[in-house]
């Protein structure tokens, strides 16, 4: 087995908790030392619960997992071990049903997609890196599937269709959980710039932004939860620039700024379906200096469970602020999109900030913020926690 960093021995240790048992079938470029010469290879030798150990190296190749699989594949890092689609095609294909896959410490790239993951296909992504894949961007969950990424770059990709970053399907219910991972530079012509889904989203302690769509540029939400994150600088062509919600969704200690559209709504916009209207909850969330013709921070009807900061309130959306909560409106004096510490990059609150100190319940002030920094009552609004 190659030579591995701490961080990556744990995730492989966590990816396969049977690995006593497995066997590993390792990889390199020369397919030397009784090693494989491809990714595909090793993979096609392997048996249930094994590891597919990848050398550093670029691996130019489509990689099809058979159905019914269960193995890990984990390269020496996403920055030295690259899998390659030559421009074309899926670069690593999981259909399914039945399949499950780990992939850690891998660059996925230069695709018509990234990675495709078929019917009931369960898919664990660590410290990864999905770039530069066009046409079907990516990330893409059929129906059923559930898609779990920690620690991922997913950038620079493009969706002929919707969900330029992430696509999961949209007529059946699928499960995605994104983690202290980044979502940038993504786009599509159609929705969810960075990420799009109707099925359930949980997005924690993440930075979304640069990303661009039709509707929801930074995200297309239904059923989402998003917590402790960034979205920032995202844009829509139509309304939604950073996050459009259309089923039940709510925001925790979220910042939402500098994001944009070209009609309605350029941080948040809600419109829920007639037939199943659900609710779009803020708490100890921001939204401020983002720009739209209309309503230029909040557009829609909205629940307020906690203390929150719309810029420019009550001209924006309509807030029902419910158990005492209060709606501040002022410049939050947000720093830029940069590295304050943590993995991802977020939006420093300035001294004299009206979003510090305003969140008094010790409930929604347990948990760090994005980067990690501990919270005390009273907490700040936003993802971000100051000194």
């Amino acid at each position: 087995m190659l030579s591995r960093s701490p961080a990556l021995m744990l995730l492989l240790l966590s990816l396969s908790p049977s690995l006593a048992g497995a066997s590993t079938l390792c990889v390199n470029t020369a397919g030397s030392d009784g090693c494989f010469a491809s990714v595909q290879q090793a993979i096609d030798a392997a048996g249930k619960g094994d590891v597919v150990d990848v050398a550093p190296g670029t691996y130019v190749e489509h990689v099809v997992v058979p159905t019914k699989s269960s193995l890990s594949i984990v390269g020496g890092g996403a920055d030295t071990t690259i899998v390659d689609g030559n421009g074309a095609g899926t670069v690593i294909d999981l259909p399914g049903p039945g399949t499950r896959v780990a992939i850690a410490g891998l660059k996925i790239q230069n695709g018509a997609r990234g990675i495709a993951a078929g019917e009931r296909v369960r898919l664990t992504l660590r410290e990864c890196a999905i770039t530069g894949n066009t046409a079907g961007g990516g990330i893409y969950g059929d129906s059923g599937s559930t898609i779990d990424i920690t620690g991922c770059d997913v950038s620079g990709n493009t969706n002929a269709a919707r969900g330029g970053g992430i696509q999961m399907h949209e007529n059946f219910p699928s499960r995605l959980t994104v983690r202290l991972s980044t979502i940038s530079g993504n786009s599509t012509p159609g929705h969810g710039g960075g990420i799009f889904t109707v099925s359930r989203l949980t997005l924690i302690d993440s930075t979304v932004s640069g990303n661009s769509g039709a509707n929801g540029g930074g995200l297309y939400a239904w059923n989402s939860k998003i917590s402790g994150s960034t979205i920032s600088g995202n844009h829509a062509d139509r309304n939604a620039g950073g996050v459009q919600i259309v089923h039940d969704t709510q925001l925790d200690h979220v910042t939402i700024a500098n994001n944009s559209a070209g009609l309605v709504g350029g941080g948040i916009s809600y419109g829920s379906f007639q037939s199943n209207p659900g609710s779009a909850t803020l708490r100890a969330t921001l939204s401020a200096d983002n720009t739209a013709t209309e309503l230029p921070n909040c557009a829609g009807f909205i629940r307020g469970l906690s203390n929150n900061l719309i810029e420019g309130a009550p001209d924006q959306c309509v807030v029902t602020s419910i158990g005492g909560s209060v709606l501040l409106s002022d410049d939050p004096l947000l720093g830029p999109l940069q590295d304050n510490g943590g993995p991802t990059e977020t939006q420093a609150l300035a001294p004299g900030s009206p979003a510090l100190g305003v969140v008094t319940t010790r409930a929604e002030c347990r948990q760090p913020d994005q980067r990690g920094v501990a919270r005390a009552v009273p907490c700040d609004l936003g993802a971000f926690e100051a000194p």
